[in-house]
């Protein structure tokens, strides 16, 4: 139920759409219609509430905006008031009279005067589509990668099993650890139920509509602090914590929080599209990719397709120098995107390397030989990186799990040749 910038969800749920005054002034109006929801007395005292993000606690304050008015207003600290500010920092941009923005709180009611929140991007068109429809269910669904199952065009499961789902719900795609090249399972999108019909015996099929696909990869060691909404987590891995068929009913508070975890910067509708159909054709073994044009050559999304499956099939971490944070690495080419349209999405034609070692390999100071063992070239001229690289020289790269995913050895001999000394 929308309630001007508020969006009640259920009788413990709330979700606030932050707009200018928010920020400026550090809290909302709070309607009448919420009174009930935040236990507003009918006296002059102030209430003092916990909000709760994570493991940090902000101290807000429910008073009268003046002593003569009725209206009542939720007050937050400027510990929280800084935090939103950081986290939208496109806040920055908005004008006095915006009254809808992309940015979002949500309010999850624990205890009297404390609540659990998150925050979120999010289109208000989007959220209210959702939230004035309070009979939409959210799910985490497996990628089962079966017959019948293609990400972003269909999803297929045995009623008999599971019967929560209608159209219109909407869904976070989990890659389960079985199909993950790095052991850890992963959250890559979101889509939303269409017309379901029957597949085959006790199977039925859904087409998937709005689909989404994550700037972000979300590993399951990103989430070690999430607060889950849906349930308490009670032990630190997530063993038994899922539906064991591969689809789990959460709330609308974590499919927001994943959502919104999934992206940087705020979402582009244009370029989602070409990002799902890139990842269709990756999953289909299309590995070959020609040029996107804009005012110049971009290599669009199938590099970030590409990246993200090299990154996996490589644990995170950077093959040479071992080097795990995520934010300096980089799936890159062995032989190079401009050499060779055809191999441009071959996962066997890529490594996963830092920023500066990606350089390296790309200038031929470092080569990989047969045995997938690393040759420094002496053509460095820059001393001390040339004694940093040194100390990698004859020794062996961190390999993929799998022989199937290791770097296929004729795109190493092509990478050789080219840089011959």
């Amino acid at each position: 139920m929308e309630i001007y910038s508020w969006y009640k969800v259920s009788d413990n749920s709330v979700v606030k759409n932050l707009d200018f005054s928010s920020f400026k002034y550090k809290g909302s109006v709070i309607p009448k219609e919420l009174y009930n929801y935040f236990e507003i007395p009918n006296t002059k005292e102030k209430l003092t509430i916990n909000l709760n993000l994570k493991k940090k606690k902000f101290e807000s304050q429910i008073t009268w905006t003046r002593p003569k008015s009725p209206v009542r207003r939720i007050f937050w600290g400027n510990d929280f008031s800084d935090f939103l500010k950081e986290h939208f920092s496109g806040w920055i941009n908005l004008k006095p009279k915006t009254k809808e923005t992309d940015f979002n709180l949500s309010f999850k009611k624990i205890d009297e005067n404390d609540y659990d929140i998150s925050v979120f991007y999010s289109k208000k068109e989007l959220v209210k589509k959702e939230l004035n429809s309070e009979s939409t269910r959210y799910f985490i669904f497996d990628s089962r990668r079966v017959e019948g199952d293609i990400d972003f065009v269909q999803y297929t499961w045995d009623e008999k099993k599971y019967s929560r789902v209608r159209v219109g719900d909407r869904f976070i795609y989990k890659c389960p650890i079985r199909h993950s090249k790095s052991n850890q399972f992963y959250f890559y999108g979101s889509g939303q139920i269409g017309k379901i019909s029957n597949f085959k015996k006790g199977m039925v099929k859904c087409v998937i509509e709005n689909s989404i696909r994550f700037e972000n990869l979300i590993y399951q060691n990103d989430l070690k602090e999430y607060e889950w909404f849906f349930k308490k987590k009670k032990q630190k891995n997530f063993e038994h914590f899922f539906n064991q068929y591969g689809m789990t009913e959460i709330l609308y508070e974590d499919f927001q929080s994943l959502r919104s975890m999934g992206f940087d910067s705020e979402y582009n509708e244009k370029e989602n599209k070409e990002l799902v159909e890139s990842h269709k054709n990756y999953y289909n073994k299309d590995f070959s990719s020609e040029d996107k044009f804009s005012i110049q050559k971009t290599r669009g999304p199938d590099q970030k397709i590409f990246s993200d499956e090299v990154k996996d099939i490589y644990s995170n971490r950077c093959c040479i120098i071992g080097l795990k944070s995520k934010f300096l690495l980089e799936g890159s080419h062995i032989v190079q995107w401009s050499e060779d349209k055809t191999i441009r999405k071959d996962p066997q034609n890529g490594l996963c390397l830092s920023l500066i070692i990606h350089k390296c390999f790309d200038k031929g100071f470092i080569i990989i030989d047969d045995n997938y063992r690393i040759v420094v070239s002496k053509k460095n001229e820059d001393k001390i990186l040339l004694n940093y690289l040194m100390s990698f020289n004859g020794k062996k790269i961190h390999l993929p799990r799998s022989k199937k995913d290791y770097p296929n050895k004729k795109f190493l001999k092509r990478h050789r040749e080219k840089f011959k000394e």
